[in-house]
């Protein structure tokens, strides 16, 4: 079986994004003994976000004022080295613990954009730590800023990802490895002449898993996140946990703007394109990403 697993939510970071390194590193190494026993199973790819470690670098690079700074489409290079690093570590080590004869492979991964796409006028996709309404009104004549429920966080642009630079390495790699590749979503490229450009964005980590789970012909895509399941009316007294949708019901929940913007709303859309070709996704909270992958938790979302 190949299973695509996209990491999102407390599995990197705690609520906030406001941790100590200890406490990261505690973090990334409960996510690793939640989602290593998916390797037994066999081809395993792994895809994170980084939402919050890029808005924290580039605070860094505006508050230190050392020049040059980096552009967007290098911050998320070193955010994929400074996760995939830890993950490779962690996931390594649990491994090995399990009896599980495979190596990790870390692979930094290029994503093709449409350099069209129309999310490059439209910045939604959220960077960065959370602020209060505040310290919004001091950022947002520097950046472009969203109230995204729980506070105030910079948004940047996120084209939907067309394809894989090094999808044929991935499939090679996972003959005798779990890789983790594609992370922060990948790093945002356009076609250039014979080759390819970087370009300021963030990519969707969740369009990017159901992207490489479809290139990959996995069998299914366990999105995890830091609530059970997809509800419809969270945040309110009448919100409701849904066990399994068609993709008919999900299109009509979409449709009806049941999910959040930024946060689940990307998560069904990308359940919605990878069932479409056949497969069965789950969104499940990390602490159940074992029973999630079973079908016994979280929400399943199947084509009919």
């Amino acid at each position: 079986m190949k299973t695509v697993v996209a990491l999102g939510g407390n599995a990197l970071q705690s609520p906030g994004g406001k941790t100590t390194y200890s406490k990261y590193l505690s973090t990334i190494h409960e996510t690793c003994r939640q989602i290593a026993p998916l390797a037994k199973k066999g081809q395993l790819l792994v895809v994170h976000g980084n939402g919050t470690e890029v808005g924290n670098l580039l605070l860094q690079q505006e508050a230190s004022g050392v020049e040059p700074r980096m552009p967007l489409d290098v911050v998320v290079a070193e955010t994929q080295g400074q996760i995939g690093y830890l993950l490779a570590q962690n996931m390594a080590s649990e491994f090995s613990s399990a009896g599980i004869r495979k190596g990790v492979v870390c692979l930094i991964t290029r994503i093709l954009v449409d350099r069209n796409d129309e999310a490059f006028g439209r910045p939604t996709k959220p960077v960065g730590p959370l602020y209060t309404r505040g310290e919004h009104g001091k950022l947002r004549a520097l950046h472009r800023m969203a109230n995204v429920g729980k506070g105030w966080r910079r948004v940047v642009p996120s084209p939907r990802p067309v394809d894989i630079i090094e999808k044929e390495e991935i499939k090679a790699l996972l003959m005798d490895n779990a890789v983790i590749a594609c992370g922060g979503g990948g790093i945002p490229v356009i076609k250039s002449g014979k080759g390819f450009r970087g370009v300021e964005a963030v990519i969707d980590k969740d369009y990017a898993a159901a992207l490489a789970a479809r290139i990959l012909g996995a069998e299914k895509l366990v999105i995890l996140t830091d609530v059970d399941g997809v509800y419809i009316n969270y945040g309110t007294k009448k919100r409701k946990l849904l066990r399994e949708m068609d993709v008919r019901e999900a299109e009509a929940y979409l449709e009806r703007r049941k999910f959040g913007e930024g946060s689940m709303k990307p998560k069904v859309e990308a359940a919605i394109d990878f069932a479409k070709s056949g497969g069965e996704c789950v969104i499940a909270h990390i602490r159940h990403a074992a029973k999630a992958a079973e079908g016994k938790n979280g929400t399943i979302i199947r084509n009919g």
